[in-house]
C-alpha cells in the first residue's frame, strides 16, 4: 500500500499564540497521500522538490512553512498561492501539505474519485487538483458537508465558468 502522511496539528507557536489548523480544510484524522502518488518534475532553485498532479505544479510544505516562505522560494505571490489553494493567506500550513503553485483545474485527469474516510472538500480538491466549486458543480452538491466515504465523484464534465474565468483562465 502507498505510504501516507498523517496531517497533525502543529506543535509550535507563532508570536506566543499556538498555531491552529482550520478543520474546515482538513479532518484531524485525514491521511494525505505521499509523494510516490505524484509525478516528480524537478528541484527548484531553492532545493524544493516540485511535483505535478492533474497537469498542475505543486510542492509539499516543509515544517514551519507558510505561504510567504513557499511564495518566496517559488516566485509566486502569497495571495496567488492562497487563491490557488482555495484558502486564506494567513492559514497555517502543515508539514507534508500539498501546496499548488498554479491554479487548479475545473476537470480532473481521472474520470472519477472515490471518497475516502475523513475526506473533506478541501482534501479531495487538493488530491485531485480540481477546484472545490467545480467538484460540487460536477456532482450536483449543495452545501459544505463532504460526501460519505465510498461515494464516487465525477471529475469530468461541463462546468460553468464566469466571465473572468473565461477571460483570464486557462481551464
Amino acid at each position: 500500500p502507498p505510504r501516507a502522511h498523517k496531517i497533525v496539528k502543529p506543535d509550535r507557536t507563532v508570536r506566543g499564540v499556538k498555531a491552529e489548523i482550520n478543520y474546515k480544510y482538513y479532518n484531524p484524522n485525514y491521511f494525505q497521500p505521499g509523494s510516490e502518488n505524484f509525478t516528480y518534475v524537478e528541484d527548484s532553485r531553492t532545493g524544493r522538490k516540485i511535483y505535478m498532479n492533474n497537469g498542475i505544479l505543486f510542492v509539499f510544505a516543509n515544517k514551519d512553512d507558510s505561504f510567504t516562505s513557499i511564495g518566496s522560494d517559488m516566485n509566486v505571490s502569497t495571495g496567488k498561492l492562497a487563491h490557488y489553494n482555495e484558502t486564506k493567506r494567513k492559514e497555517s500550513l502543515i508539514e507534508g501539505q500539498m501546496i499548488y503553485i498554479e491554479r487548479k483545474k475545473l476537470n480532473g485527469i481521472r474520470d472519477t474519485y472515490t471518497v475516502q474516510p475523513n475526506d473533506t472538500w478541501y482534501a479531495i480538491s487538493q488530491f485531485t487538483g480540481v477546484q472545490i466549486n467545480a467538484l460540487k458543480e460536477l456532482n450536483a452538491v449543495v452545501g459544505e458537508h463532504a460526501p460519505k466515504p465510498g461515494t464516487v465523484l465525477n471529475l469530468k464534465g461541463n462546468v460553468k465558468r464566469t466571465f473572468l474565468q473565461r477571460l483570464f483562465g486557462k481551464n
